[in-house]
């Protein structure tokens, strides 16, 4: 598991660049929420956010940090379970299907949108609704994964 902690820090610098080095960027992770099946993922997640952070000249658009986020940990996530290193979380497993179906987008919108958020152009929304009425009806988003940068 730890090679692919490793895999996506190497990943994530390379394609974009690294974090910077200032007093006061840490990834904060509180171990008592993060359990055997999601840690890994919630990790990546923030890693995500830390390397949107070191690489973006407008981090204020939180609405698009927090997709890159989203996909990002999906896309860890669905590797880890490809290769069998985690076992079965039904949320992050649901959150590959959204990504899957090039919805994340949307699902950011529609789940976990903030009040000072702007509408971001072409979400298609009514279609995400339909798509999620049949593929995740019962889906309940972390909103505030035990992970901070």
């Amino acid at each position: 598991m730890m090679r692919y902690i490793l895999f996506f820090l190497l990943t994530a610098s390379i394609t974009s660049c690294s974090i910077p080095n200032q007093p006061g960027n840490a990834i904060t992770v509180d171990s008592s929420d993060l359990n055997d099946s999601s840690g890994t993922g919630w990790l990546a997640y923030g890693l995500s956010l830390a390397a949107w952070d070191a690489n973006c000249e407008d981090n204020s658009n939180l609405y698009e940090r927090e997709v890159y986020a989203r996909e990002s940990t999906a896309k860890v996530w669905e590797e880890l379970r490809a290769n069998g290193d985690t076992v079965v979380d039904k949320e992050l497993d649901e959150l590959v299907l959204v990504e899957k179906s090039g919805y994340i987008r949307e699902y950011v919108w529609n789940f976990l949108r903030k009040s000072d958020w702007k509408k971001p152009a072409n979400l298609r929304i009514n279609d995400f609704v339909v798509w999620k009425n049949k593929n995740i009806p019962n889906h309940s988003p972390t909103i505030n994964p035990p992970v901070l940068y």
